[in-house]
């Protein structure tokens, strides 16, 4: 729709200008006030295109690409974020999964092979030195392999601060 619209405000534009030139551009005629009147629209049209542009070339970038959020923290309890060497792993009916990230009442995990869940799930976190911990929540959201699961029992503020300590 603005493509049509630059090029006929162009064209309408030259045509004045073509007319103004043969006028000399008497301050009178109305073929120069023309000129005048096309050169802004013109103008505004170009300034337009390139923001409309330039906004969507931006949103189709932030839809790819996260933004960083750099403000205060959000949620209500620490999140321990695993590197892909150190993740934990998660079992639920003897199928294991990676562990991305872990909170008190909750925790992400990748689910490459797509199982589905229903109800209640319950299964074992098993961490890189050793420890475990009984995990029972429910499916808060899915993203593409990325699962998110609330926890129904609570993990404890202390053994956070131990995997927060060892992540360093």
């Amino acid at each position: 729709m603005r493509v049509p619209v630059l090029i006929t405000n162009l064209i309408l534009f030259f045509i004045s200008l073509f007319i103004a030139l043969q006028n000399g551009f008497d301050r009178a005629a109305p073929s120069t006030w023309l000129f005048i009147f096309l050169t802004l629209a013109l103008v505004f049209n170009i300034s337009a295109f390139f923001a409309y542009h330039n906004r969507k070339a931006g949103a189709a970038a932030g839809s790819k690409q996260k933004q960083q959020y750099d403000g205060p923290e959000k949620r209500s309890y620490y999140r321990v974020v695993y590197s892909p060497n150190r993740r934990p792993w998660l079992v639920i009916n003897d199928c294991a999964f990676e562990v991305t990230d872990i909170s008190q009442k909750g925790l992400r995990f990748l689910n490459h092979k797509d199982v589905v869940f229903g109800g209640t799930i319950e299964g074992k976190a098993t961490f890189i030195d050793g420890d475990s911990i009984d995990i029972i929540g429910n499916i808060e959201w899915k993203k593409a392999e990325q699962t998110s699961l609330f926890l129904s029992n609570t993990i404890p503020h202390s053994f956070i601060k131990k995997e927060l300590a060892q992540l360093g």
